[in-house]
């Protein structure tokens, strides 16, 4: 008989516990499967439980996810305007990218 994995949040995690704790740091090691909880998929990664979580789904049904992960987690977002590379003078993109690095130190 086949093993069943039980359906749910995060259920290939104990698959992806065991291999890394089998290749420790040797390997990169990824998790899928229903990992739709930031703060559940971010204890995880701080746990050491795998180096990398797949999110597939959650993006098909929400678009905005990474702004809403970051904001569960207590993110912030530092993004490029998308009409700089065009519009702004070399210097003026220089001065935007050394103050966003600045801003993005503190």
């Amino acid at each position: 008989m086949a093993l069943r994995i039980p359906k749910g949040f995060g259920m290939y995690v104990d698959i992806a516990k065991q291999v890394k704790e089998a290749v420790r740091d040797t390997a990169v090691v990824s998790c899928v499967g229903r990992l739709n909880d930031a703060t559940k998929v971010n204890d995880l990664l701080e746990q050491g439980a795998f180096d990398f979580a797949f999110v597939g789904t959650p993006f098909v049904i929400n678009q905005g996810l990474v702004y809403e992960w970051a904001e569960q987690l207590g993110v912030e977002i530092h993004h490029a305007p998308s009409h700089w590379p065009v519009r702004m003078k070399i210097e003026e993109m220089m001065q935007y990218v050394m103050e966003s690095m600045a801003q993005a130190q503190l």
